[in-house]
Formats: structure tokens, sequence, C-alpha cells
């Protein structure tokens, strides 16, 4: 019989004495370490067909959200209601916000679509296209947040020039789309860079040194950022700019990074969490020892 794994705790044998009464001798059925295993769920073509499924319609319901009130015009109708001098808010304008929220949740579905593939198969480009995603994630925020930098007339332009027509609202999104999509990325490189698919199958392994130095260099550029105007006074000026007969002013970068401080300091708070977490969970190391000995015995 196998030894057991280290740190776990094998029951007592099992007797069936069944047949006690009988004068018949009680038989003993071995327990093993194995029996006392949960087994890891797999992952098959039927999931890889859920998981798409289900990414593809959030997506789908992102660009509704996103797109409602500038194609159907019911939705960017103001209606009166039952009561005096009382208007109800479009339904158009209502939903705008939850375009940023599902393609947030459709990337991470995504990722981890990615990131459990590759712990079952053990597979680095699986692992790659996970951090692919939080990339893309990553830049999609970045861009985001200085969208008033890059483009700050289009938050300044009037908010409908024609009665009937209902321009793309790109400075709502990008307003809306700054936190969610840094924090989803930096949790998604966050996670491809403190897990390995290496290890047993279906299984891998976690980094406590990773998941520390990570959420350390984190929560260091989240101070810095929150101190971007402090740091930087000179340049934390707006500068007019006319367009048309429109004036708008130039958001300094300084005040834009500082938005990204708080999604910064929450997800390295988090990785830092997450390498105690690992940390109080691992076997001690001559555990670990005494277990990679024994498993050289056994080859």
């Amino acid at each position: 019989m196998p030894a057991p794994s280290a740190g776990l705790v094998t029951p007592a044998p099992v007797t069936n004495d069944s047949e006690d009464a009988l004068g018949a001798t009680p038989e003993v059925i071995p327990v093993t370490a194995a029996d006392t295993q949960t087994p890891e769920p797999g992952w098959s073509a039927r999931s890889w067909i859920i998981a798409s499924i289900a990414v593809l319609v959030t997506f789908a319901g992102a660009a509704f959200c996103f797109l409602a009130v500038s194609f159907i015009p019911s939705s960017s109708t103001w209606a009166t209601t039952n009561g005096p001098g009382v208007v109800a808010s479009p339904w158009g304008y209502t939903i705008l916000p939850g375009a940023p929220a599902l393609a947030t949740a459709a990337l991470g579905m995504l990722a981890a679509a990615f990131v459990l593939g590759s712990r079952h198969y053990r597979s680095q480009w699986l692992r790659g296209a996970a951090a692919l995603v939080g990339t893309v994630a990553l830049v999609g925020g970045t861009i985001a947040c200085f969208s008033t930098t890059l483009w700050p007339d289009l938050f300044y332009q009037p908010y409908q020039e024609q009665e009937n027509v209902v321009p793309i609202q790109w400075s709502m999104m990008f307003q809306w789309a700054t936190a969610p999509f840094l924090t989803v990325g930096l949790c998604i490189l966050s996670v491809v860079a403190v897990t390995s698919p290496e290890g047993k199958p279906r299984g891998g392994v976690y980094s406590a040194k990773t998941a520390f130095v990570m959420g350390a260099v984190l929560v260091a550029a989240a101070l810095w950022a929150w101190f971007a105007t402090s740091l930087y006074p000179l340049q934390s000026h707006g500068e007019a700019i006319t367009t048309g007969d429109y004036e708008s002013w130039t958001n300094p970068w300084p005040n834009a990074v500082a938005q990204a401080g708080g999604p910064l300091v929450m997800v390295g708070a988090g990785v830092l969490l997450w390498g105690a977490l690992i940390l109080a969970t691992s076997p001690p190391a001559a555990a670990r020892r005494e277990e990679s000995s024994e498993a050289g015995e056994e080859s």
C-alpha cells in the first residue's frame, strides 16, 4: 500500500462485522489516501462549449447595453409619467453602466476558462492565452483612464446635436470602464503569475513568493498614482482647447493616473493576502522533502 501524502490523516481501517454473530472472522477493508481525496473537476470539450457560449452571451449583453441608446429610438425618449411634471429617464441611458460591467465579467470568464484549461492539460499556451486576455483588459482600462487626456473634446461635445440622433456614448463608456477593466486585467495577470500549470495532473503549484512580490509592486504603484499630482505639480494644470464654437480643457496625466490608484491597491492587497493564505496552507519544508523522497523511492 502506498504511503499517504504528507499532512493527510488516513482514517483507521474499516471493519466489516456484519458476520460476527455467525462466528466468522471480521473482514478488514483498508482505506487508502486516494479514497479520502475529493476528485477534482475535469476540463473537456463540453467545458469549452459551455464557457464559450457563456462568454458570447455576456459580450452580446454588453454590446446591447452600450448601443441600445444610439440605435433603438424608444430607448432615448424622455417619457412623461402620470405625475405632474415628472419625466421618466430613458431606459437606454439607464442600462449604459451595464456595458462595461458585462464586458468585464465576460473577460474574466474567458480568462478563467483558459486558466482552468492550462491547469488540466498543463499547457503553457493556454496560460499565455489567459495572460493575453488580462493584457487586453489592462490596456483597455488604461486607455479609458487616459481618455480625457487623449480626447478632451470628446467629453465636451454637445450632448445631442440632432433631435432624433443620439451619438454613441463613448465618453460615458470610458468613464465607467476604467476601474472594472483595470481591476479584472490586474486580477487575471496576478492569477497567471502566481499559479503554474506544472505539477500534478489536473493540479498546479502556487508561488507565495511571487504573490508577495507582485502584491508589493501593485501597492507601490497605487501609492505613486495617488501622489502623482504632488510629485509632478508643474504637469498638473490643464490647457484650454478650442474646437469650433466649444472650448474644452485637457485633463493632465497626473490627474488621470490617480484613477488607477483604487484598482491597483485593491488587487495588490488581495494578492498579498493570497500569498499569506498560500504560506499558511503550505506544508512545512521538512514535510515537502519527506514527500518528495518517498515519491522518489516509489518510482
